[in-house]
């Protein structure tokens, strides 16, 4: 599975080096990161409450895990989770860090939406078979296009929030070192 995400460009992972000790980097992370286990039913309401910091997440001395704080009204889909895990080498920290843009939420919603047209589908082509008028040939084109949209539209959304979570990340974690 994460060998497709890869090639899907739902999956990246980056190492950033900073001139810095594992514990500053913690010290800094907590005062810039408000605390949360990021658990699904968190995300509800989570734009309705009040936070200084732009991002949430956990850290202990080995690994951190983090993602951008839903704001209301925020038109920036911020889907991808950040998980990563750090280590000192020749007096730098190294975090080497997976962002992760496909979570099991979207898993439902395919699989939903698959079940949908394909009951769709058999349902058009059962109709047709049985009854004297047939189908207009526009109509399974339409329902491809809108299937095709419902399908793309959260993949580039998700693809886009992978590419923005990783050039944020490295910019954020250098502008907090300093």
């Amino acid at each position: 599975m994460n060998e497709f995400l890869r090639k899907a460009h739902l999956l990246e992972t980056i190492s950033i080096t900073l001139d810095s000790t594992k514990t500053d980097f913690i010290k800094v992370f907590e005062e810039n990161v408000d605390f949360s286990e990021l658990e699904f039913s968190d995300q509800f309401f989570e734009a309705l409450t009040t936070g200084e910091n732009e991002y949430k997440g956990t850290i202990d001395n080995r690994s951190f895990k983090l993602r951008r704080r839903r704001r209301l009204f925020d038109t920036n889909n911020n889907f991808a989770l950040a998980e990563g895990t750090m280590h000192e080498k020749e007096g730098k920290l190294v975090l080497e860090t997976e962002i992760k843009g496909f979570h099991t939420m979207m898993k439902f919603f395919y699989a939903i939406v698959m079940g949908f047209y394909l009951i769709f589908i058999f349902g058009l082509a059962f109709t047709s078979f049985f009854v004297k008028d047939s189908v207009p040939l526009f109509v399974p084109l339409l329902i491809f296009l809108h299937a095709l949209l419902m399908i793309g539209i959260p993949y580039f959304a998700m693809r886009r929030s992978v590419t923005r979570m990783k050039y944020e990340l490295e910019r954020d974690f250098h502008f907090w070192m300093k």
